[in-house]
């Protein structure tokens, strides 16, 4: 690491080889700069939301204008012009989907022609290689080919199963998991899965959530509904999904899906309504889905204890520190923990918060912006979570 003295020298020396027009030029962005000036986003929404099958590119802008930033689509140019003009970006496959002595020529087809246009975020190696048994040597073989063409942009996979993550995440740049149990299994299996798929990325790679707006029973030929209770998420079980991923460490959330010719948004407005309050809540509390995740001395004491778990014997309450650098206008810069009660019950339980012991501490309900106190007594704050509700405590002072 450059020294601040040394640094200064060094752009002393540059500065000698400019002209009188450059030097000012240069100085002002040197003292700009180290003012503590930053580059701004040209995107209104820094975090990830995405959604699959987005339909025809006439509804690009109705899209954005929701809340979403990501589609996952195809790589036609005229798609990604589409995309691009709305301000949308795409995953999308590179012709083919990894298998074993995949087409080279097919791919490189694809990929030469798209992957510097500036609507492309990623490609798209594989959709679920866990469930159609594809050996992750074959996934790699592909993901090399790519990257041997020095590709521009990051690759990326989802898979269905957690515990098959091990088996594929060293592969991708991007990590995804889908994992869609409303109708078939409990809800907390979303949670569980996406934990797995995060020990396996590490907490380095980027992990993107893919949760369930559809119902299975739209899917005759993957799913077998006979005898299930098929149906979409509600609005309660959607947002708690939606929250568990932010709380395990999620750099982006992506829902499935909006038209896929098996599952169509527009037959369905209460979901479309659900699916569109979901994520005008993301963008309203931005700075916590962009915030850094922190470690702290958690103790969590529930006071049935028969209640410490949930259906998937995963505990009850999921709760993360966040520590948000920048805030907007309904959040204050500052540490926050989020809890989640990721049952359908309600759950009576006491928290101890970092550093706090006695006294008030702000605290609010999702999706509500309003503050409430909340008070800390020996250490821990009582609580009682509705099911399937998101509670948020912070910044972390005593009032």
């Amino acid at each position: 690491m450059v020294r601040g003295n040394d640094q200064l020298i060094k752009k002393r020396r540059i500065l000698i080889r400019f002209t009188p027009l450059a030097l000012i030029a240069l100085v002002f962005v040197i003292l700009l700069c180290g003012s503590g000036c930053k580059v701004a986003s040209t995107n209104r929404n820094t975090y990830l939301v995405g959604i699959y099958a987005p339909g025809n590119p006439t509804n690009y802008a109705m899209l954005r204008d929701v809340g979403f930033s990501h589609i996952v689509s195809s790589a036609n140019l005229a798609n990604l012009d589409a995309a691009h003009s709305t301000g949308l970006q795409v995953i999308a496959s590179p012709g083919l989907q990894a298998h074993q002595n995949f087409d080279t020529k097919r791919v490189w087809s694809t990929v030469r022609k798209a992957d510097k246009h500036p609507a492309l975020y990623a490609w798209y190696l594989i959709d679920e290689p866990d469930m159609s048994k594809t050996d992750p040597a074959d996934v790699q073989h592909l993901n090399s080919y790519l990257k041997a063409k020095s590709i521009k942009k990051p690759t990326t996979l989802v898979i269905f199963k957690g515990y098959e993550a091990f088996d594929y995440a060293n592969i991708p740049d991007i990590m995804m998991l889908d994992r869609y149990p409303i109708g078939w299994q409990p809800v907390e299996t979303f949670s569980k899965h996406l934990r797995l798929a995060r020990y396996a990325a590490g907490p380095e790679k980027p992990l993107i959530a893919v949760i369930q707006v559809f119902d299975w029973s739209y899917y005759p030929q993957v799913f077998g509904a006979e005898g299930k209770n098929t149906r979409p998420p509600t609005l309660e079980e959607l947002r708690n999904m939606t929250w568990c991923s932010l709380a395990l460490g999620s750099t982006g959330i992506f829902y499935y899906c909006y038209d896929d010719n098996g599952w169509k948004m527009k037959d369905h407005p209460q979901q479309w309504d659900d699916l569109q309050k979901v994520v005008s809540e993301i963008r309203l509390f931005e700075p916590f889905f962009s915030a850094e995740h922190d470690w702290w001395e958690k103790k969590i004491q529930y006071l049935n204890p028969e209640q410490s778990f949930n259906e998937v014997y995963e505990p009850s309450i999921l709760s993360a520190k966040l520590i948000v650098k920048k805030g907007n206008e309904h959040l204050a810069t500052g540490e926050y923990i989020v809890c989640v009660n990721t049952t359908d019950q309600f759950i009576d339980f006491k928290i101890s918060l970092p550093s706090i012991r006695n006294g008030s501490v702000l605290s609010r309900n999702v999706p509500d912006t309003a503050n409430h106190l909340s008070e800390s007594r020996d250490g821990f704050i009582t609580e009682k979570l509705d099911p399937f509700q998101t509670r948020i405590y912070g910044p972390l002072l005593l009032y």
